[in-house]
């Protein structure tokens, strides 16, 4: 049990060794980005029973702007940020 717990530091701890290596650093920023939306689908949909796709617009809206400005030039730091402000501003449709 305690190696269980000590396995996702354990994990933190190793990585830097191998992070040269781009594209284990890519399926990484995968799984923990789609580990995201899947936990929070899977709160709404367990404990309320809701079956509702709409909560994932923000995440799709700022993917969406952060890819299309930064393949069309901009600075990935600077496509993150305005990509992060859409995102928001997207969540507010939801607010009443």
């Amino acid at each position: 049990m305690a190696l269980l717990l000590a396995l996702p530091f354990l994990i933190l701890i190793a990585y830097p060794f191998v992070a040269e290596q781009g594209y284990l650093t890519y399926v990484i920023l995968i799984i923990l980005a789609y580990s995201i939306v899947g936990l929070y689908y899977n709160l709404l949909v367990g404990f309320v029973g809701i079956p509702w796709l709409g909560v994932m617009v923000p995440f799709a809206v700022g993917g969406y702007t952060t890819g299309y400005l930064a393949s069309n030039g901009f600075d990935p730091w600077v496509a993150i940020a305005v990509g992060a402000i859409f995102a928001v501003d997207s969540c507010s449709a939801f607010l009443p």
